[in-house]
């Protein structure tokens, strides 16, 4: 069953185009994974510090592989001393 995860990130003020150049690549690498349909990034029009990432995958386990991947690790080390609060994460 496909799976749709929304991904809110709340990126301090200052910090947004360190964010944005690890963001993107994430971006650029999660959509040419196997198993990824989409992968987006969203920056909020009413909150210029809060961003969105829209991702779409085939199933649970493309989802597990994007989780597990050394590029997804490394990321969130990245962007944790860039954020203000824990994100909020909703998987459909």
């Amino acid at each position: 069953m496909q799976k749709v995860i929304i991904a809110q990130i709340a990126i301090q003020q200052g910090k947004e185009n360190d964010f944005l150049k690890l963001a993107l690549e994430m971006v650029k690498t999660s959509n040419a994974e196997t198993g990824c349909i989409t992968y987006r990034l969203h920056k909020d029009l009413f909150n210029e510090d809060n961003y969105l990432f829209y991702e779409e995958y085939i199933d649970s386990k493309a989802v597990d592989a994007h989780n597990n991947s050394t590029h997804f690790h490394q990321f969130i080390k990245d962007i944790t001393p860039l954020i203000t609060k824990k994100p909020i994460i909703n998987i459909y």
